[in-house]
């Protein structure tokens, strides 16, 4: 069979790698330049970022045995097991050098067309085509995430990083702590009502850089440099049940919007639009993943 996939991210990846890994002739078409979608790996100069996702968690079988594979193979480690002062003792996973690295080896072998735009997924040249862009008639938190190289450590407690989901900053990331990157270089992600306030700020950098100060996640650390990713699908507000829609007999719809957010939750609804393609029978009700960009 042939199948077209709509996006190189978490969940076109894993749709693309479940069908070719069987003997299905795949091509994956991706609007950006290059893989991972929200696994995205920045580098300023000697700093190395993790913008988006800053980790993934396991809370389920399925998903297990794709990790397995991956910590074999050295792409993936475990950072910590929670943040603060009372962790809750679940593992966090990351990739070795950066999250993007989990994309380039979900990506390793499939023919994936960077650049490739497709406003109509049955103009396609496919038998089946799994589309995997965020959907339109899903409402989307979005997340601005700050990237700061510094000239020191800004001494955040272990492992690196805070979480504080009801703080300006819902995350703070040292990514030289967590084992990424050659010198100090901080991921703030602003929570949605800050990142909402400053969407459109063209002084936005300087705003949060400001407020990032005030609340002392920095240190005593300066800033050599700074710049914003803006995520406008950060995750879905509402998810649906399912962990992949059907929409015809050729076009599935699947990603973090369907089943559950997080990486987690992309991972499996794209091999659950894998195995709707070859079916053709709908998908089952997804486990609750729980909430967040990770």
């Amino acid at each position: 069979m042939r199948v077209a996939v709509v996006g190189a991210g978490m969940a076109g990846l894993c749709a693309a790698r479940s069908l070719a890994d069987v003997g299905h002739e795949v091509v994956v078409h991706e609007a950006a330049n290059e893989v991972g979608g929200r696994l995205c790996t920045r580098r300023v100069g000697d700093a190395t970022f993790d913008s988006g996702a800053q980790f993934f968690t396991v809370r389920s079988d399925e998903f297990s045995g794709l990790v397995d594979g991956w910590l074999t193979a050295g792409v993936v480690f475990e950072w910590c097991r929670g943040f603060g002062s009372a962790p809750d003792g679940y593992p966090r996973y990351a990739g070795r050098a950066g999250m993007a690295d989990i994309a380039v080896h979900l990506a390793t072998d499939l023919d994936v067309r960077l650049g490739s735009r497709v406003d109509d997924p049955h103009a396609l040249d496919a038998d089946a085509v799994v589309v995997t862009a965020p959907g339109a008639a899903v409402e989307w938190h979005r997340t601005i995430a700050l990237l700061a190289v510094l000239d020191r450590s800004p001494g955040l407690p272990a492992p690196g990083a805070i979480q504080a989901p009801a703080a300006p900053f819902s995350f703070v990331a040292d990514n030289q702590a967590k084992g990424i990157s050659a010198i100090p270089a901080v991921t703030l992600h602003a929570g949605h009502r800050l990142s909402d306030r400053h969407w459109d700020d063209e002084g936005a950098v300087d705003a949060l850089l400001t407020l990032a100060v005030r609340e002392g996640v920095l240190g005593d650390a300066a800033v050599v440099d700074a710049r914003i990713d803006r995520w406008a699908h950060a995750g879905p507000v509402r998810p649906l049940a399912e962990r992949c829609v059907v929409v015809d007999e050729r076009v599935v719809l699947a990603g973090d919007w369907c089943g559950g957010p997080k990486v987690e939750g992309a991972a499996l609804s794209g091999r659950a639009a894998a195995r709707a393609v070859t079916t053709r029978g709908p998908a089952p009700p997804a486990p609750d993943l729980g909430t967040g960009l990770a």
